[in-house]
C-alpha cells in the first residue's frame, strides 16, 4: 500500500521540489538604467544635449501622467477608503 501511495504521489511531489529548487535559485539582477537609446536611437543624431533633453521630457511627461490619474481617481480613492474603515 506504502509503494502505491509513493507511485501515485511521486509526480506531484518532483514536481514540487523542482518548483521549492527553482524559487531558492531565483536572483534578482542589479538594478541599472534603462537604455535609451535602444528606443530612441533616431535621437542620437542631434547630439548628448538633445538626447537628453528628450529623455527628459519623457521622464517629466510620465510622471505628470502619473500624478494626473492620481488626482483624478482621488475620489475613486476616498469611497474606497471610506468603505474600508465602514467595514
Amino acid at each position: 500500500m506504502k509503494n502505491f501511495i509513493i507511485s501515485l504521489f511521486n509526480p506531484v511531489l518532483t514536481w514540487l521540489n523542482s518548483i521549492y529548487t527553482n524559487l531558492r535559485e531565483a536572483s534578482v539582477p542589479a538594478a541599472r538604467p534603462i537604455d535609451l537609446s535602444q528606443y530612441l536611437g533616431i535621437f542620437g543624431y542631434l547630439g548628448p544635449s538633445w538626447t537628453t533633453f528628450i529623455t527628459t521630457g519623457f521622464l517629466l511627461g510620465s510622471i505628470y501622467l502619473i500624478v494626473y490619474m492620481v488626482v483624478v481617481n482621488r475620489g475613486l480613492l476616498i469611497k474606497f477608503k471610506d468603505l474600508i474603515k465602514w467595514w
